[in-house]
């Protein structure tokens, strides 16, 4: 501890070190010194806790993410309306089912529907901008009608509407309602 305090004694002479402790002399200022020194090394040496787990961060949904689930995701639905793609309509085909779209991400999941005799599972995706959508259920000949690419005409909380996206796929047309 001495040969410490004789060479701060000393860096001090040789710098002159001018601070508000003007009137402290060599012997009181050294502890203020060391203290400030102590201090600027501990505070680097910062232990990590132990007790405290690396998470993830939270993911945040984005606006169009949060609606369409809030919309669509989870949700009971029957069809209210359905056209093939000769524009007849075929919605008495669809009597007695309830759809649904199960959320895996917020871009895909299972297409889930329940018909009076068992139930149906299949995907449907959507891209970044939920202006398309791509339905695939199989097991049933009316199922055929939900699989291609759809654009929406109208999402509301009462309704979801989907024409196809291309236009060879002829007049289809889907009216999904809230069961």
């Amino acid at each position: 501890m001495y040969s410490l305090k004789k060479r701060l004694q000393t860096i001090l002479r040789v710098c002159s070190v001018h601070c508000y402790f003007v009137y402290m002399t060599r012997d009181r200022l050294l502890p203020v010194v060391c203290a400030g020194l102590f201090c600027l090394m501990g505070a680097g040496c910062k232990k990590k806790n132990s007790n405290t787990p690396n998470l993830p961060p939270v993911y945040t949904p984005t606006l169009l993410e949060s609606l369409f689930e809030s919309m669509i995701l989870n949700r009971q639905t029957i069809i209210q309306q359905a056209n093939d793609s000769a524009g007849t309509d075929i919605t008495n085909s669809y009597t007695g089912y309830i759809f649904m779209l199960k959320k895996n991400t917020y871009h895909d999941g299972p297409f889930v529907c329940t018909t009076p005799d068992s139930t149906f599972t299949g995907t449907w995706s959507c891209n970044a901008d939920y202006s398309q959508m791509l339905l695939h259920l199989t097991g049933k000949p009316e199922f055929e009608n939900f699989n291609i690419y759809w654009k929406f005409k109208s999402k509301s909380n009462t309704k979801i509407e989907l024409l196809p996206w291309f236009s060879f796929q002829g007049n289809r047309y889907l009216r999904i309602v809230p069961k």
